[in-house]
């Protein structure tokens, strides 16, 4: 009939065929291999079952596009004669991709959720989490001045200060993470950075496990946050040899250099052309299942057992990749392994200056007068030794509302202040506040745990001359004392010791 040709033109038109391409074809040619394969196995039995089916199916249309159809079967068996099916079906192609558009939105609207969540958390324990390792630290500091060098126990010290100073690294990198702090970026070697790492995993991962690496003999260049790199290779190696368990195993750690310049490298990689640094960490563990591997780069994401993972390792991995605008690919077959491949941009051109914020060496020192407050005993009683092992006088006050009184009644006895920002009844901004109000000139130093209006130690603000983020090493903070007090002393200075 009549009506009959125009709804087949209709489905010609929908999926891009002419009548003479599109008739005498079965339905699975119009459909990928596995939704061929499940037609077949759940329509047909479900037809032959009930005798009737309905549902949506995705198809191909001539020109490789999806189309979505809504259809209603019924299998008619006449009384004489095969049986056949007849049905009606509906493009709804435009009413699937608004539900899955729907779903998207709300999935990074759940995503945005549980970064704010990690945000507020990072931010409520950096503060305690920070003054817990500012004691560590300054007291290894501490013990260091009178260790003689070279002994069994400077070396021990020296590793506790190089975890220390790790840990605080890394509560930075969960900051940023969050979007509460910047990360400093500069010229860095990623060679010696993975070296390091690698020789610190070492004593984490079970013997039985083989590590192999093949790191490229030039130093390869880019400008990055170190402890970035540092994060990469931990996660990633943490997760290998957590996939391969106790059993005896393998992981290969590849670091090379390659260069994308033409078109096909650039479509194959989906980078811009340049040089990168293409790091491979491959494990010979339990491998990832296909519906899982979709899904590992997700915050919260994890298939470890309880208390042995929180699921953001390759979250941060992933975060970190994107914003120097690499890329990181994965492939996995269960029982065989998984393979983690990153790229990450070179930048021959830069030039390197340090590889970490801490430093060493002869220390600029003083003999002026420090008002010291901070609500933490451990913190006043560490960071005071430090500061007279420097040569200052100090007067140290666990309470702000005390201190403030001592400087009133003799402010002409002081020639800097250090305050801590979260202290009971009276602030470090407060009380840097009424300080300046009796002496506008005399130097104020905030030394804090955390503080997403004081995140950057270039930052300071019409109550401080300095910024200290804790934990501070001596060295940070002979420094930054010399800096904030270079106008009010000579250029001669003493030098102690680190």
């Amino acid at each position: 009939s009549r009506s009959s040709s125009i709804c087949l033109l209709e489905i010609f038109s929908w999926f891009g065929y002419n009548h003479e391409e599109f008739v005498g074809r079965k339905t699975t040619d119009f459909m990928k291999s596995e939704h061929a394969s499940r037609f077949k196995t759940h329509y047909i039995d479900r037809l032959i079952e009930k005798g009737n089916h309905e549902g949506v199916s995705c198809y191909l249309k001539k020109d490789g596009g999806k189309i979505y159809l809504e259809y209603r079967s019924a299998l008619v068996t006449p009384e004489e004669g095969k049986s056949y099916i007849s049905g009606i079906a509906r493009d709804v192609t435009e009413r699937v991709q608004a539900e899955r558009k729907i779903k998207t939105l709300q999935n990074q609207m759940l995503q945005a959720q549980k970064m704010e969540a990690i945000g507020a958390l990072a931010g409520g324990i950096a503060h305690d989490f920070n003054n817990i390792l500012s004691a560590v630290i300054g007291y290894t500091e501490l013990a260091l001045f009178d260790v003689e060098r070279g002994t069994t126990l400077h070396r021990s010290l020296t590793e506790v200060l190089k975890a220390g100073r790790r840990a605080s690294d890394l509560v930075k990198q969960i900051l940023t993470f969050s979007r509460q702090s910047k990360h400093e970026t500069g010229a860095i070697h990623i060679n010696p950075l993975i070296k390091e790492a690698l020789k610190m995993l070492r004593s984490t991962i079970p013997s039985s496990i083989e590590i192999q690496t093949r790191i490229d003999n030039n130093l390869l260049t880019m400008r990055a946050d170190p402890t970035h790199i540092h994060q990469i290779i931990v996660n990633l190696v943490a997760n290998a040899a957590h996939a391969v368990g106790e059993e005896t195993g393998k992981i290969e750690i590849v670091l090379e250099q390659i260069s994308i310049e033409d078109e096909v490298g650039k479509a194959s990689a989906r980078l811009s052309p340049n040089d990168y640094a293409k790091l491979t960490v491959k494990d010979n563990g339990e491998g990832i299942s296909q519906e899982n591997l979709h899904h590992i780069f997700e915050p919260y994401f994890t298939t470890k057992e309880q208390h042995k993972g929180t699921g953001l390792g390759l979250a941060v991995v992933h975060g970190i990749i994107e914003t120097y605008k690499g890329r990181i690919s994965v492939s996995s077959e269960i029982s065989k392994g998984t393979t983690f491949v990153i790229y990450l941009p070179l930048d021959p051109t830069a030039g390197v200056h340090k590889t970490s914020h801490w430093t060493t060496g002869p220390l600029p020192a003083g003999n002026e007068r420090i008002l010291l407050v901070d609500d933490e005993t451990s913190i006043v009683d560490m960071q005071k030794q430090v500061l007279k092992r420097l040569g200052y006088s100090v007067a140290a006050k666990t309470d702000s509302t005390v201190a403030f009184e001592d400087f009133r009644k003799q402010s002409e006895a002081f020639d800097l202040v250090i305050t801590d920002m979260t202290m009971p009844v009276m602030s470090g901004k407060t009380l840097a506040k009424k300080i300046k109000a009796i002496r506008p000139d005399i130097p104020v130093i905030l030394c804090t745990g955390f503080s997403d209006k004081f995140s950057d130690p270039n930052v300071t603000s019409e109550y401080f001359d300095g910024f200290l983020l804790k934990p501070v090493d001596k060295a940070m903070m002979a420094k930054t004392i010399r800096k904030v007090l270079k106008n009010n002393v000579s250029e001669e200075s003493l030098a102690v010791s680190a």
